[in-house]
């Protein structure tokens, strides 16, 4: 029986194409270089399948180029690069991944908005830079709490240090509501510290 051929347009982990071994010929582009489109029609000539990312263009230059091509499946939520119609016209199957990055995509979100409320980058060099010699409160620079004299109240509304342990951890385990997360305890609370 001969086995379907496919394109890996680009590069891909090892593993997923050794597995795509296992079931179609498969040409990779280990090298990640970005096709033409010319290349990329040399490329598919004679493929089943193709496996895009966002920079591989499909429109109907393309498939009118290789009537052999069936599926084209993007590595990626959008499908912008696909000429639908063309596509439909020509009978090939175009695929996407959607909602592969929804969850990722909110995660960054969240830390980039921690990460800006709690000047997060400049604290790491203020660090990094050997400034802070002690855990006095004046040690720490204005720029990495300029708003500390205001009464500046943090991300959540409320004060930007605790002052015990079980308060932290209840605001970690406030914050871990919104995200698929396990919180372990110690089992102690260390109010009143």
């Amino acid at each position: 029986m001969n086995r379907q051929k496919i394109l890996v347009a680009r590069a891909v982990f090892p593993d997923v194409v050794s597995r795509l071994r296992e079931h179609f010929v498969v040409e990779d582009n280990p090298g990640d270089h970005i096709h033409s489109k010319s290349e990329l029609i040399d490329r598919l000539q004679g493929k089943d399948g193709a496996f895009t990312a966002g920079s591989d263009r499909i429109d109907a230059e393309v498939l009118a180029a290789c009537p052999q091509l069936r599926v084209v499946c993007n590595m990626a939520v959008g499908y912008n690069n696909f000429d639908i119609a063309a596509c439909t016209a020509a009978g090939v199957l175009a695929t996407n991944t959607p909602d592969v990055l929804t969850e990722t995509t909110a995660d960054f979100g969240f830390a980039l908005m921690m990460a800006a409320a709690r000047r997060i980058a400049e604290s790491e060099h203020f660090l990094r830079r050997g400034e802070l010699h002690g855990d006095a409160v004046l040690e720490v620079p204005y720029h990495s709490c300029p708003h500390a004299a205001e009464g500046h109240r943090g991300a959540h509304g409320g004060a930007d240090g605790e002052l015990d342990g079980g308060a932290r951890q209840r605001n970690i385990d406030d914050l871990a509501i919104v995200a698929p997360a396990v919180i372990e305890h110690d089992g102690r609370e260390q109010s009143g510290v």
